[in-house]
């Protein structure tokens, strides 16, 4: 009779070799092609208009908390912008960050547009 043992993989070092392969995966995957750079840049800016929407439409509502809403916005629009231009390494993350901001302040302009009529 042939005694067959099978062990099993260690699970962590499998993780966590995924979630530490996980930059160069992103960085080959964008690499492939440019399009798929310039659709993540649009679904940023998207996700920021959302964002800001939110955004106005929570605080705007309650009226509880419309100074504090603004002071992290401002925040984070200006850590954003000084992460971003102060960057040497092009990186993809900033980018997108910064394209999410790009959506954040063009949906509080709308709404700015949309209570000035």
């Amino acid at each position: 009779m042939v005694n067959l043992r099978v062990e099993a993989r260690d699970r962590r070092r499998r993780l966590l070799s995924l979630v530490l392969s996980a930059p160069q995966r992103a960085e080959r995957y964008f690499a492939a092609s440019p399009l798929r750079r310039w659709m993540w840049a649009g679904i940023s800016v998207c996700n920021g208009f959302y964002a800001g929407n939110i955004a106005t439409l929570s605080f705007g509502a309650l009226a509880v908390n419309d100074v504090f809403a603004a002071v992290v916005t401002l925040l984070f629009c200006e850590v954003a912008t000084y992460l971003y231009y102060t960057d040497t390494s092009g990186s993809l993350t900033l980018w997108y960050l910064n394209c999410f901001k790009v959506g954040l302040i063009a949906s509080l302009l709308a709404d700015a547009a949309k209570l000035g009529s």
